[in-house]
């Protein structure tokens, strides 16, 4: 199973992208990932990694003005706002339980947390991005 961590802060305009991707998910496939939502990513994430054959970080990141971008978590984005990074919590699941799992990171990049600077274009990246994971899982 795919377990998919979207996280940000839905009070934030775009930062909220992330748990949004993770809802969307949850209404269209229960069946084909697992969803965690949360504002920040925590230590005790890597428990719920290790059971999971693959994690999928969703989250958005100030820097460019684009929209989505997918990375292998071995190379990620550096603009990453959140004090626990990705790699941080997928190296405890791999320290504490052994997990060799695949990991990817979809991040948004926004030019700012402030509002949703465009609506239309903003939901069309939270669609896509559901698309592109569901896409992968039925693969």
């Amino acid at each position: 199973m795919t377990l998919v961590v979207g996280y940000g802060n839905t009070l934030r305009g775009e930062d909220g992208f992330g748990i949004e991707v993770a809802n969307l998910l949850q209404h269209k496939a229960p069946e084909v990932v697992e969803v965690a939502t949360l504002h920040q990513l925590i230590p005790e994430l890597a428990l719920r990694i290790s059971e999971a054959g693959r994690v999928i970080f969703v989250d958005a990141a100030c820097g460019a003005p684009e929209y989505a971008l997918a990375v292998p978590l071995e190379n990620p984005h550096d603009t990453l706002s959140h004090h626990l990074t990705p790699q941080e919590v997928v190296a405890m699941s791999r320290l504490l339980y052994d997990w060799r799992g695949e990991c990817l990171l979809f991040s948004m990049m926004s030019l700012s947390f402030d509002c949703i600077a465009d609506p239309e274009r903003y939901h069309a990246c939270v669609e896509a991005t559901a698309g592109q994971i569901l896409a992968g899982e039925r693969a």
